[in-house]
């Protein structure tokens, strides 16, 4: 008894602030590495791709699976990019993040409301066909 209640508290934290995964490669030559953690999806993109390129594979890849941008913000340093699919249950979005790092270009794919670990390593393998990585 003593035990399984140490083994459910000792998960609680990874059910509630999600546990790391191991990376995943992908990309036409496997050179992008992604994680997936509590409904993020994060991909380190080499410095040669910026971020409104980016971005505008992201939109494009969103409404290629029947998503409409609801919000998009894009400069030279940072997009934000929010869709819904054409019929949303409760909450349903997608929302696309991309930043200037110090060593690249980071990708951030959040699917809401409880995260899709498909959906969401199927959407960088789009955004990255596009960009023809």
């Amino acid at each position: 008894m003593r035990t399984s209640r140490f083994c459910a508290l000792a998960t609680l934290p990874c059910i509630l602030f999600g546990c790391a995964d191991q990376p995943v490669a992908h990309g036409q030559s496997d050179a992008v590495l992604a994680r997936y953690r509590f409904r993020r999806l994060t991909a380190d993109l080499p410095a040669s791709i910026r971020v409104p390129a980016v971005a505008a594979a992201a939109d494009s890849a969103l409404r290629d699976r029947g998503y409409s941008i609801t919000d998009a913000r894009v400069n030279d340093d940072r997009a934000d990019l929010t869709a819904k699919p054409f019929d949303p249950t409760f909450l349903e979005s997608m929302s696309v993040s991309v930043r200037q790092a110090a060593t690249g270009t980071r990708l951030d794919i959040i699917a809401t409301p409880l995260g899709d670990r498909a959906r969401s390593h199927a959407l960088l393998d789009a955004i990255l066909d596009r960009l023809g990585h």
